[in-house]
């Protein structure tokens, strides 16, 4: 209860405290305050002038009285007519008995007193007459009190004074009128506060109600109502003021709406970005708790080679273009599956309420769509199948017809997670596994994939390690001419040393490399080591052809041709032995990109061969525009020539064609005798293979060389023989 007590009175004197600060309260106090003093002032003033002005008459009155005495007094006293003087001043005092008179004669020092009942002729002298002689000063001497006026004035006859005149006025002092003087100014007063006071607010309010609704307005803008109207309508210094405020309110609502795009907006495509996504996320998740939802994330599968080709103007409005085609699908789509009611279907993109799908974009060519718990199981599906199939329309760029394609990855809460950053990671998970599956595909997440996710980053690690602890290596597999059986090259393979795992291959770390870039720096590691072994064969041994893998994270960077010139350079080792192989696969899908990478280098007499050529779809025209100098068969052709008529027929077409257009070939994976035998009947240059020789570390293929420098077709069957 006493806490109830003290909240009220804390309330009450908040209001009080809001009351005393109002500007209205305080003029209005203001106003009666001086109006109050005012009419106090006038009141003391008009009283104290009324008080003066009632002595001013009593002492004229009396004046008047002594002037008259005076001058009977000259004749009475040179006369020394005393007796009848004193009868007529008994007479005139019982006329005015608010006045006593008294004479004084100097001659004969007598004082003559108009009062009746004292004695005549008298010769007592009052306290009056023992003062100086009037004489002296020729002045009247006044005493004036609260009661009584006392005037004494001279008589003089000849130029002499004979005496002087008393003249006592007797009044009954302020207290006689006062009061009515005080209540009549009082009247006064409080005629002039109730007409004044009432006029003057009357005329404030003129100027505090503009103020007090300006005072609103600006409390409604601090709480965020930026529409809130302002008293614009007066053309005085408060219009003026609110005009500037309205203005000024007005810049900051268009700079608040300007912020608010660049806080949650992208300003690309006009979606979400990634901060607002987040947010809309969880709110779905607080209200659609127990209820099934899920969250789509889409990445453009060849979004980069538009950006490298055309520019990135043109791969902005590719992204304008393919924001369109989502919100479509989204609207679609949600009409279909009956998601939302038809009123919120022209809001689908634009609404704020968490309750319906969101498209955003979260940067560069990602975007993630959000399908709120109503939606049907069924949907994250039908959505993903209606992104793809849209995306892989073509896009008009430039007059040219691109197709771009999408991967796309999904999340369903609450089984893959149940917050936001679990949710998108997740789905970015899946969308990874569907672009390693080739793209244009989509993958639910799946806890397998956070395992391996997990051990890949764990790959990464121990990987970024390993370059700086120099555990990487290369072996080197033999190519072998299928005419003379002879050495001619070797292929580099990068491998790695674990510390703990031993020898780990290519496969396992490959990837991983080229996903989180160390694949450049292995890269050029791997170039560097080649090419001074290389020059060391050169001159213990002979020049050997040396090839080295290329990735397309390499060619990707735009100083990749000088960087590998620099390398060659400083290493001397003579351009024509070096070979660089790219996949088929690589070649078909940047082939622009290629051709701008790889010339440079071709003009210094460095080779380039297809490497895994056939399973790429190459067509011919494209091949003869490439500038490659080797085809190499890939060996899942060569696996099958001896006991599959099509990869026979394929193996055959690729060595024809290759002949016919002057290029050299190349088949690895050779493992038997027959294998390579068919391969030099129909005219392939070179082989490799676990027949020949498995990779080996460089000592271990200087050995394995010198064993094998000359072999004989006899010694090749024997090796057949005993594989």
């Amino acid at each position: 209860m006493k806490g109830v007590a003290r909240g009220r009175v804390k309330r009450v004197m908040a209001r009080v405290t809001s009351l005393t600060t109002s500007l209205r309260v305080q003029f209005t106090i203001l106003v009666t305050a001086l109006f109050t003093g005012l009419a106090a002032t006038i009141i003391g003033v008009a009283s104290y002038m009324d008080v003066q002005e009632a002595e001013i008459l009593a002492l004229e009155k009396a004046s008047n009285v002594a002037d008259t005495i005076a001058r009977l007094a000259v004749f009475h006293l040179r006369d020394q007519s005393l007796a009848i003087f004193e009868t007529e001043l008994e007479k005139l005092q019982a006329h005015k008995p608010a006045i006593a008179i008294q004479v004084r004669d100097y001659r004969t020092n007598l004082l003559i007193d108009g009062d009746p009942t004292t004695p005549k002729t008298t010769g007592v002298v009052t306290a009056l007459s023992k003062s100086r002689r009037v004489g002296e000063t020729h002045k009247n001497l006044l005493a004036l009190s609260s009661s009584v006026i006392k005037l004494s004035i001279p008589v003089i006859s000849d130029d002499k004074t004979i005496g002087a005149v008393h003249v006592f006025h007797t009044h009954s002092g302020w207290s006689r009128f006062i009061g009515p003087i005080t209540i009549r100014n009082a009247a006064i007063a409080a005629f002039i506060l109730i007409l004044g006071v009432p006029i003057t607010l009357l005329f404030g309010r003129r100027i505090l109600d503009p103020i007090q609704k300006l005072t609103q307005t600006a409390y409604r803008v601090s709480e965020g109502d930026l529409e809130a109207p302002f008293p614009v309508t007066r053309n005085d210094e408060i219009g003026i003021l609110a005009r500037a405020y309205q203005d000024m309110v007005g810049t900051i609502h268009g700079n608040m709406e300007r912020i608010n795009q660049l806080a949650y907006m992208d300003p690309v495509t006009g979606l979400q970005n990634r901060t607002r996504f987040r947010e809309r996320v969880g709110s779905v998740l607080e209200d659609d708790s127990g209820m099934n939802g899920a969250i789509l994330f889409i990445d453009l599968d060849r979004f980069k080679k538009v950006n490298d080709t055309f520019g990135h103007d043109v791969g902005d409005a590719l992204l304008v273009t393919i924001a369109e085609r989502l919100k479509t699908v989204v609207q679609e789509i949600t009409t279909i599956v009956g998601a939302v009611s038809a009123a919120k279907q022209t809001a689908l993109i634009t609404d704020d309420t968490p309750n319906t799908a969101q498209i955003a974009r979260l940067g560069g060519d990602e975007f993630a769509l959000l399908i709120p718990g109503h939606c049907s199981t069924a949907q994250p599906t039908e959505f993903a199948e209606r992104i793809i199939a849209e995306l892989t329309e073509p896009v008009d760029v430039e007059g040219n017809s691109v197709i771009v394609g999408a991967s796309v990855g999904i999340a369903v809460y609450p089984d893959d997670g149940t917050d936001t950053s679990s949710l998108l990671k997740n789905a970015d998970i899946a969308m990874y596994e569907a672009k390693s599956k080739g793209g244009n595909k989509f993958c639910f997440f799946d806890h397998r994939l956070d395992r391996q996710i997990k051990r890949r980053a764990a790959i990464e690690s121990e990987l970024r390690r390993a370059v700086v602890n120099n555990e990487l290596t290369v072996f080197y597999q033999p190519k072998v001419d299928c005419r003379t059986w002879k050495t001619i090259g070797v292929e580099a393979l990068v491998r790695w040393i674990h510390p703990v795992r031993g020898l780990v291959g290519p496969d396992e770390f490959i990837g991983i490399a080229e996903e989180s870039g160390l694949i450049n720096q292995i890269g050029e590691l791997l170039l560097k080591e080649v090419c001074q072994q290389a020059i060391r064969w050169a001159i213990s041994i002979r020049p050997l052809e040396v090839s080295v893998n290329i990735s397309m994270a390499q060619l990707h960077r735009p100083d990749f041709a000088d960087r590998t010139l620099k390398i060659i350079e400083e290493s001397g080792v003579p351009h024509e032995i070096l070979e660089f192989e790219v996949t088929e696969s690589m070649a078909m899908t940047e082939a622009d990109l290629i051709e701008k990478m790889i010339t440079p280098l071709r003009a210094q007499g460095i080779r380039f061969a297809i490497d895994d050529f056939g399973t790429g779809y190459s067509s011919l025209a494209q091949l003869t525009k490439l500038p490659f100098d080797v085809f190499k068969i890939d060996r899942s052709f060569i696996d099958g020539v001896m006991k599959d008529h099509n990869s026979r027929v394929i193996v055959e077409t690729i060595l024809a064609m290759a002949q016919s257009l002057n290029y050299k070939t190349v088949a690895e994976g050779v493992e038997t005798w027959e294998q390579a035998e068919f391969l030099t009947k129909n005219g392939c240059t070179l082989a490799q293979g676990y027949y020949f020789a498995k990779p080996m570390p460089a000592h271990k293929f200087e050995a394995w060389l010198a064993e094998n420098e000359e072999p004989t077709v006899r010694q090749l069957i024997d090796k057949a023989e005993g594989f």
